[in-house]
């Protein structure tokens, strides 16, 4: 695990987005995975699955696919689509960066929390936008504990990042990545996650840099 903390979050798949408030919470680490391949590359990811998990130091095998078909399912909540991928990729474009540089345990499982929240709720809406608005840490399928020290940071954090989502008009969503740089990993059993590969900036290297990345794609899958 990198930065990460232990919040409550309840998550039910026969909720509409729109269904009041719990009380029941589980305890949940929420935050920043690392990874390393047999090559010995060290990455980063984010987990789009509530109800699959994975233990530390096991090998997985994955395979790579778009954003928009993470998770894959069984269980629910299943594969997010376009819409709200493209809300995703906001979240990512305003927040990804920051989050990293950060280090923090609050800010990393903040950010996750809004993933599940991105991907686990069921909204009903056909558009970025619409997905957006009925996105609600406090109601709904996906909710999120405010309840102590540690939740309530979370949770705050995670709705202030929710807010910035689409901009002053919640319609201007930031595209994210590249298909080579931002995409899924799916297995059948465990967390299906979410992958950032940056590309060198230096323009000298950029096909250095594109080779490398093919021979990552491979070695992924």
């Amino acid at each position: 695990l990198g930065p990460a903390s232990t919040i409550g979050i309840n998550y039910d798949n026969n909720r509409t987005w729109s269904d009041g408030a719990v009380n029941t919470f589980s305890n949940t680490s929420a935050g920043e995975l690392r990874w390393q391949n047999q090559q010995g590359q060290t990455f980063a990811t984010y987990c789009t699955q509530i109800g699959e998990h994975i233990s530390y130091n096991q090998n997985a095998t994955f395979e790579q696919v778009a954003v928009e078909q993470v998770p894959d399912s069984p269980p629910s909540p299943g594969p997010m689509g376009l819409a709200k991928a493209t809300v995703l990729r906001d979240l990512y474009a305003r927040f990804w960066a920051q989050t990293q540089s950060s280090a923090s345990n609050v800010q990393n499982a903040a950010f996750q929390a809004v993933i599940w929240e991105i991907t686990h709720e069921n909204t009903v809406a056909l558009t970025a936008a619409g997905i957006l608005a009925q996105l609600n840490l406090s109601q709904g399928a996906m909710q999120l504990s405010n309840s102590g020290n540690t939740n309530n940071s979370v949770f705050s954090a995670a709705s202030a990042m929710l807010a910035q989502l689409g901009g002053a008009n919640q319609n201007d969503f930031w595209g994210f990545g590249t298909p080579d740089t931002f995409f899924g990993l799916t297995h059948e059993t465990l967390q299906d996650q979410l992958i950032v590969i940056p590309i060198p900036a230096p323009a000298l290297l950029a096909g250095l840099g594109l080779l490398g990345l093919g021979a990552l794609r491979r070695r992924l899958k």
